[in-house]
């Protein structure tokens, strides 16, 4: 799993992923929520650098799939040309399963992916004034 937006943090994945850190790896590539960032070009400059090291992962064969978590927001924020990415999808190793994680996937993601699911906030309990809980959001 390829983390483009999360920094150093403690998630919740990566307490789950300990149990299977014989069968996957994680990688936090970003540094956080970069819609609140200071430094923009910094921001793009770490963005186009996870998104190389994702096209050597998915082309090393390493892996069977790859979590390309929220990749979709490399390309709203036009951090990486949509083009590249789209490109590297479509001429990935047959064997790869990639899976891409993020909010508002653009078109041409849409038309490229062979499944497409969308969550949806209907209720949930923030919005009665529940603060995250340890074991659930993180």
């Amino acid at each position: 799993m390829l983390q483009f937006l999360k920094g150093s943090w403690k998630y919740g994945e990566l307490e789950a992923a300990k149990r299977f850190s014989d069968l996957m790896e994680i990688h936090a590539l970003g540094k956080g929520f970069t819609w609140k960032s200071e430094n923009i070009e910094e921001d793009i400059e770490l963005a186009r650098n996870a998104w190389d090291f994702a096209k050597q992962v998915i082309f090393s064969e390493k892996f069977k799939m790859v979590v390309l978590d929220e990749l979709t927001y490399l390309i709203t924020y036009a951090m990486v040309p949509e083009e590249d990415i789209l490109d590297c999808l479509k001429n990935r190793p047959s064997a790869v399963h990639i899976v891409v994680t993020g909010r508002d996937a653009s078109p041409g993601l849409i038309e490229l992916a062979d499944l497409v699911t969308e969550m949806n906030d209907l209720k949930h309990p923030f919005h009665s004034g529940v603060k995250a809980q340890r074991g659930i959001e993180f």
